[in-house]
């Protein structure tokens, strides 16, 4: 724990944020990428998935309930 304690910086206690500064970030565009890239990207992921789970067990046999290192 004196590890810990000498490391980690104190932090000065600072305000908590105004609710109308947090909306007025939604203006900011680079924001809004980045919600798009995620939401492209997880949907992505989740179409290939979508895609090569019946590749995988029907055709390649592996059983759908078991995890992919167990011993088939």
């Amino acid at each position: 724990m004196p590890v810990v304690v000498k490391f980690v910086p104190t932090v000065d206690a600072v305000a908590p944020p105004k609710i109308r500064a947090q909306l007025s970030e939604l203006r900011n565009g680079g924001l809004w990428l980045a919600y798009a890239t995620s939401g492209l990207l997880i949907g992505a992921v989740f179409a290939i998935f979508s895609y090569f789970s019946p590749i995988l067990t029907d055709r390649a046999g592996f059983d759908q309930s078991l995890p992919w290192d167990s011993p088939g």
